[in-house]
């Protein structure tokens, strides 16, 4: 079982214990828990948002309002982050290390060269910089999901040109490697700013 899944078990395990022992706040529930069965916070923050969907309970406060930061990384709401980082080193890794000569690393290659250069940048971009609107459905914008694919996408080529504009005029130059490095950097630096942002706003 991975770490932070929601099983029938611990639904079970929550509700006896928010019945039996009452807790005032999500951070008293994760700390009776903690002591009484081990569950780590992750656990119980991802299996409470499942009971409130379900119906089974009702919270009157943002349920995330306690957690701390190393615990929202956890949950379901930041695998967002995770995938985009794992996106960006992965990528990076492949095209300054790996040959794009031969089958299949040529087409390996260019479909995660596309990925890089026409989504991950404008997509930690507009992460970063949006409202956050919608905390029923996950932190994310004001913005239908296809609308702010498209946005991550014009953004991304934005960014890419003046990036590799800067590099054209510097002493580096056009080549591959500053120009990797600096996307990748660009990324995880929004990327992380916005997962920031939205821990910050569920604290509210």
């Amino acid at each position: 079982m991975e770490k932070g899944e929601v099983t029938d078990n611990n639904k079970e395990i929550i509700l006896a214990t928010i019945e039996e022992r009452k807790p005032q706040s999500l951070e008293q529930l994760t700390q009776m828990l903690r002591e009484s069965y081990g569950l780590a916070e992750a656990e119980v923050v991802n299996c409470v948002m499942k009971l409130q969907t379900e119906g089974a309970i009702r919270l009157g406060t943002k349920p995330l309002r306690s957690i701390s930061f190393t615990g929202y990384l956890r949950t379901r709401y930041a695998f967002w982050y995770w995938l985009t980082i794992a996106a960006g080193v992965l990528t990076a890794l492949i095209l300054l290390t790996v040959s794009g000569n031969g089958y299949p690393w040529t087409y390996l290659r260019s479909c995660l060269s596309l990925l890089f250069i026409l989504f991950l940048p404008g997509f930690a971009f507009v992460k970063a910089l949006l409202r956050i609107d919608d905390y029923s459905t996950a932190p994310a914008g004001g913005f239908a999901t296809i609308q702010r694919a498209t946005l991550s996408i014009a953004l991304s080529v934005v960014i890419v040109s003046v990036v590799g504009l800067l590099f054209h005029y510097s002493t580096w130059g056009m080549s591959l490697t500053p120009i990797v490095l600096s996307l990748l950097a660009f990324t995880l630096a929004f990327a992380t700013a916005a997962v920031i942002r939205e821990w910050l706003y569920l604290r509210k």
